[in-house]
């Protein structure tokens, strides 16, 4: 027990930069990071959001999507939306990332 309550604050310490480098706005032209809690399925997430996965491999806790219905910020907009209220913990700008794992 003791160990999960330093893990968390320091997980939260150490991810602040780590999203600043890659995290942004989401844009409709570029692939999204979709940070979901591990009790539920990325891929159910994102699907009954109106989005689509991308990229070969999903990681525990993340996944790379795009916006299925449509372009322009609207549709990011409500993409981000429906997202979160679909259970999401965090939606941002993935294009470094995908770069650096081959999505794209």
């Amino acid at each position: 027990m003791r160990l999960i309550l330093f893990a968390f604050p320091l997980l939260a310490v150490l991810s602040g930069p780590v999203a600043a480098v890659v995290g942004g706005t989401p844009r409709t032209d570029s692939p999204m990071l979709v940070i979901v809690p591990p009790w539920l399925d990325a891929a159910s997430v994102v699907d009954g959001a109106g989005g689509r996965l991308i990229g070969p491999v999903r990681a525990p806790l993340a996944v790379f999507a795009t916006v299925a219905d449509g372009a322009g910020h609207a549709a990011t907009s409500d993409f981000v939306r429906r997202v979160r209220d679909e259970g999401a913990w965090w939606v941002t700008d993935g294009t470094a990332l995908a770069a650096i794992c081959g999505v794209g």
